[in-house]
């Protein structure tokens, strides 16, 4: 009864006097004794003491852990700042892209974000760093955005040629999909080579980081260069250009473009003459059999009544034909004889740089001896024109029994009109 009523007595305590209280009573339980009444005080000690009880109503401390409290509620507020610097860093790359046309303005945002993200990756940064940084990067985000508004409004003019300029130049980046064939290899130089420059000015963009803004005038001046080359009329012209020379472009000789003949080999071909080609010596009309003829050009006429070259055309019989097309173009240079004597072909063209040309050649007389020289547009240099065996020659020997065909390659063709 009476361990019962320490016991009893003891629970109103609480839980950490209750330990201290059983332990007693078990060592009061093991030795008996003879006293009628318990008295508590002085109170056993246990040995070991335990830890002093804390909280509620034993008047411990209400703050449990103190200064490491504390130092969990710093190592939060650092997680937090971290967290914020991070997500700001999150928005770097839409932000950068908002000023890819203002490369000064852009240059500056991506320093401060540079620089912020050393701080986020220093991980013995402190608290005001932390905070710094978040702070100087969400001022160099306010200043860029400031400073692109009051670009766009004091530049309205440049900016609207700017956004022409770069519609233009996407339209002409769809054009060129279209000459990837290497028979229209000289139309896509030459687009690419006009627009040089408006990408030139695309890419140090509104805003240079070094030198001027560029004029809205100077833009609008490019652009216009651009829309002539790449206009649908213009490379349909080219195109078809092209392509008539890839599949071999003929020309009619012309007796007026023969220059610096002697005179004595200007006279015109007999008006009877149908053949203008022979597979032997060719001579003259004078009676001497000898005697090499004296005109320089003949072209092959054909007759079908009288003495008129039948031509073809689509009037009806008894119309005028002389405007009518010859029913041959086959025409030959007899002679090139002459200090500076010359045949000029002039030619408009828009393929590769690099061509051949090719024509006929034969003898007149078998004793004959040829030497022919060819130079391209404002080059001074003659190139000869070589004749006989070899892989470098530009055909075979000329005879007088056989008509065979000179190549000529020729380099550097203009991109244009072409002499």
């Amino acid at each position: 009864m009476k361990r019962k009523n320490i016991l009893k007595f003891v629970s109103l305590l609480g839980i950490g006097s209750f330990v201290m209280v059983a332990a007693a009573s078990c060592t009061s339980a093991a030795t008996p004794t003879p006293n009628p009444e318990p008295n508590p005080n002085p109170e056993p000690k246990p040995d070991p003491m335990p830890n002093p009880p804390s909280g509620g109503m034993n008047g411990g401390d209400i703050n449990p852990g103190g200064g490491q409290n504390m130092m969990d509620s710093a190592a939060q507020e650092l997680t937090a700042a971290r967290t914020a610097l991070t997500s700001l860093l999150a928005s770097k790359n839409a932000n950068i892209e908002m000023y890819s046309d203002y490369a000064k303005i852009q240059n500056t945002l991506i320093a401060a974000y540079t620089t912020a993200e050393q701080t986020s990756q220093n991980s013995s940064a402190t608290l005001e760093q932390v905070k710094n940084a978040t702070s100087a990067l969400q001022t160099a985000i306010n200043t860029a955005n400031s400073n692109k508004q009051k670009f766009d409004q004091d530049h309205s003019n440049l900016l609207m040629s700017y956004k022409n300029l770069m519609a233009t130049l996407a339209k002409k980046e769809t054009t060129v999909m279209t000459l990837k064939d290497p028979k229209y290899s000289a139309i896509l130089d030459q687009i690419n080579g006009v627009s040089c420059k408006g990408e030139e000015l695309v890419q140090h963009t509104l805003d240079p980081v070094s030198g001027i803004v560029p004029a809205a005038n100077t833009i609008t001046e490019e652009i216009t260069k651009i829309e002539e080359v790449i206009s649908e009329k213009t490379l349909q012209d080219q195109k078809n250009n092209a392509d008539q020379f890839d599949n071999y472009q003929s020309f009619t000789l012309d007796k007026t473009k023969l220059e610096n003949v002697e005179d004595a080999k200007k006279m015109g071909q007999p008006a009877n003459y149908s053949f203008v080609g022979y597979s032997v010596d060719v001579t003259g009309t004078s009676g001497q059999e000898t005697t090499i003829p004296n005109w320089n050009f003949a072209q092959r006429a054909i007759f079908t009544s009288g003495n008129q070259p039948t031509k073809v055309t689509a009037t009806t019989t008894g119309e005028d034909q002389s405007t009518a097309k010859p029913l041959s173009d086959v025409s030959w240079i007899y002679s090139l004889a002459g200090t500076g004597a010359k045949y000029t072909l002039e030619f408009t063209y828009y393929g590769p740089s690099t061509g051949w040309l090719y024509f006929p050649y034969k003898l007149v007389k078998a004793n004959d001896d040829v030497g022919l020289q060819y130079k391209l547009n404002s080059n001074e240099t003659l190139t000869p024109i070589i004749f006989g065996e070899g892989t470098t020659t530009n055909g075979p020997a000329a005879t007088v029994e056989n008509i065979n065909v000179a190549k000529v390659r020729l380099t550097g063709l203009a991109f244009g009109k072409n002499t």
